[in-house]
């Protein structure tokens, strides 16, 4: 699902409780709520800073620095498709 929630996708307006229908053979993913309601939620908000630090995440933060969502294929290097 992209946007991501932390990119200000939909998913950040779903809430527990939502009821939400998957389809997989048409791939799409629908919250079963009122329209008007929907949009009127704040997207939830995220605080990652306390994830920086511990485990060897230092040694990773410069690839994290630089990857592109998932849309662009969460690539940290460049990528244009022409070799495929």
């Amino acid at each position: 699902m992209v946007p991501e929630a932390i990119c200000g996708g939909a998913i950040a307006r779903v809430q527990d409780g939502d009821p939400i229908r998957i389809d997989a053979l048409a791939g799409t993913l629908d919250v079963l709520v009122d329209a008007a309601v929907f949009a009127a939620r704040t997207p939830a908000t995220f605080d990652l800073s306390g994830n920086a630090e511990g485990l060897g995440r230092e040694l990773f933060a410069p690839m994290r620095s630089v990857v592109s969502s998932a849309e662009q294929g969460a690539l940290c290097f460049e990528f244009d498709g022409s070799d495929t």
